[in-house]
């Protein structure tokens, strides 16, 4: 009974722990999703608050 709930509980949709793979960082499109991205993200969130704070203080 506890096997029969257990199989009728997994959605077959989403990725489960035993079958992640680690981020290939020989490929371009998961270096430039996973490290670029972000850093530019992160780049223009900062400008663009000091550049609202300049304008918040003049």
């Amino acid at each position: 009974m506890m096997i029969l709930s257990n199989i009728l509980q997994t959605p077959d949709g989403i990725p489960k722990p035993g079958n992640n793979d680690p981020i290939d960082l020989s490929s371009w499109i998961d270096v430039t999703f996973y490290i670029v991205i972000p850093v530019l993200i992160i780049i223009f969130y900062l400008t663009w608050r000091k550049k609202r704070r300049n304008k918040k203080n003049e």
